[in-house]
């Protein structure tokens, strides 16, 4: 079976406006983060826009090509993120069966190293929307770089993965993490990162080409 090859690109958003420097970046790591100060739709030059996640105290930086959202939340023992990431997929035809392969090809790559540990991923479909695709994943991370070598960080991820109706090519995979040390409290800001998932949007590739279009000529 082919395999299917995967290119991050730039996500580009419109709307990462006007956020003024602040201090409180400070606690947070580079490169440059901005506090959001809105959930105006990012937009995606392939076909996809998204919002920034709900609730107070997210920062906003484009990192490694990914629009990546950190939340200040006042805790030394737990952590959220969300990220957008866009995807190209090598194959024009994206079924279900592609979205499941690529999502276990990307994780399986991921959990390689022998630091994680009680692995677990689950996938599946989204009612009410074709062409994308769900996973949960969860594993212990015994060499977390900011925290001693005798502590272990639980991280549990969810993720969804979308082609394009118009474009299947053209992909996009958002996501949350929550990473909490030696499971210290019930601390979660889960429905903050669900909302995040969830204002994920289609926009239609050609619309502004066929508005140009029919729209009435100037004498």
């Amino acid at each position: 079976m082919r395999l299917f090859t995967l290119l991050l690109l730039l996500f580009v958003s419109s709307q990462l406006l006007a956020c003024a420097s602040d201090s409180t970046t400070a606690c947070l790591t580079c490169p440059d983060y901005h506090k959001v100060y809105d959930r105006f739709p990012r937009m995606s030059p392939m076909g996809f826009a998204l919002k920034p996640p709900a609730g107070k105290g997210w920062f906003e930086a484009i990192v490694d090509n990914n629009l990546v959202y950190q939340k200040k939340v006042g805790a030394n023992d737990y952590t959220i993120q969300s990220k957008a990431s866009q995807l190209l997929f090598s194959d024009p035809d994206v079924s279900y069966a592609t979205l499941e392969k690529v999502i276990r090809q990307r994780q399986d790559e991921f959990l390689r190293n022998p630091r994680y540990s009680n692995q677990s991923l689950d996938i599946h479909q989204v009612e009410g929307r074709p062409g994308c695709a769900l996973y949960l994943l969860s594993y212990d991370d015994h060499g977390h770089k900011h925290v001693a070598s005798t502590s272990v960080v639980h991280v549990t991820s969810h993720g969804l993965v979308c082609s394009h109706p118009e474009m299947p090519k053209n992909g996009i995979e958002l996501s949350y993490e929550e990473q909490r040390l030696n499971d210290a409290h019930d601390l979660s800001f889960q429905q903050e990162g669900e909302a995040f998932l969830n204002s994920l949007a289609v926009r239609p590739l050609y619309a502004d080409a066929l508005a140009s279009q029919t729209s009435p000529k100037r004498r």
